[in-house]
């Protein structure tokens, strides 16, 4: 039969009728892109190798949109919804607040929203406890975020993370290229900046410091009792030194307490690998009457 089929071809090849395609997996169309049901998919990870006794280490949920779309960040702005966390850990370990990489800007119709366009990396803390033993540990995290392009999709995503135990000593720090990248991009401490100051005065937060970056520019975080005027925020520059003025309203009573505190991110550039500054600052119903 072989030796037939052989022939056949030799026959068709001196004829000058070309031989039939014997593959016919070739001609036939790609198969379609499938795209995850909320347009972004997530993973997760830890940056140590395993936990020791009364050892911080990070969960790391990178989570990732599909091409053309975007999730926000933790404040999402005029339209939106947060990128949010829920963690289960074994008895005994403490889970700590989710720490946001660096967002980016958009423009829509509703106003200026903060989030990725590309793979954002949330970091959430974990605090083992004093008294750990040889074994295994089982964090159990649900994300939750939206997606939007044209239009907007709620994503959800499960997941899980294994890590191994031990009775003494601490766990090594991952030192890859990737967990690196994904470092970067997180805001760092205003005490960190040349000649940071953060003063609130005059129903206004005042920040000021040294930087050969621009713009300059803050995104608030959402709490009881604070209001952000950020269309009526102030830039003052000489040279490398700035001064920037965010009009604030404070409410006591909306914050049910005789402590606010003002929450935010202050921007510098407009590049997801820019620097950002986490912007932390008390104010007392006492202190706000003094002034």
């Amino acid at each position: 039969m072989q030796l037939c089929l052989a022939i056949g071809m030799l026959v068709l090849t001196f004829s000058g009728v070309s031989a039939p395609e014997l593959n016919p997996a070739r001609s036939q169309p790609p198969l379609p892109l499938v795209h995850p049901e909320g347009m972004a998919e997530a993973s997760i990870r830890a940056d140590v190798g395993w936990v020791g006794p009364n050892q911080t280490f990070h969960i790391i949920v990178p989570i990732k949109p599909v091409e053309g779309w975007h999730i926000y960040w933790k404040n999402p702005g005029a339209s939106g919804a947060p990128t949010e966390f829920d963690v289960q850990g074994p008895d005994g370990f403490t889970i700590g607040n989710t720490i946001y990489p660096r967002p980016i800007g958009f423009h829509s119709e509703e106003g200026a929203t903060y989030g990725y366009k590309e793979t954002a990396a949330f970091f959430i803390p974990v605090t083992a406890p004093e008294q750990l033993v040889e074994g295994e540990a089982t964090f159990k995290v649900d994300a939750y975020w939206l997606a939007c392009k044209s239009n907007c999709v709620r994503g959800t995503q499960t997941l899980s993370l294994t890590m191994s135990t031990k009775s003494e000593g601490k766990g090594p720090q991952h030192k890859d290229m990737t967990l690196q990248r994904f470092q970067s991009v997180l805001p760092k401490p205003i005490g960190l900046l040349d000649e940071a100051s953060v003063v609130f005065s005059g129903n206004a937060l005042h920040v000021t410091g040294s930087t050969s970056h621009t713009p300059i520019s803050f995104i608030g975080e959402s709490a009881k009792g604070v209001r952000y005027y950020l269309d009526h925020t102030e830039l003052k520059r000489t040279q490398n030194e700035f001064h920037l003025t965010i009009p604030v309203q404070l409410n006591f009573d909306n914050a049910e307490n005789d402590v606010v505190e003002i929450n935010g991110l202050l921007l510098m550039g407009r590049n997801k690998t820019d620097p950002s500054y986490v912007i932390k600052k008390l104010v007392t119903k006492p202190e706000l009457h003094t002034q």
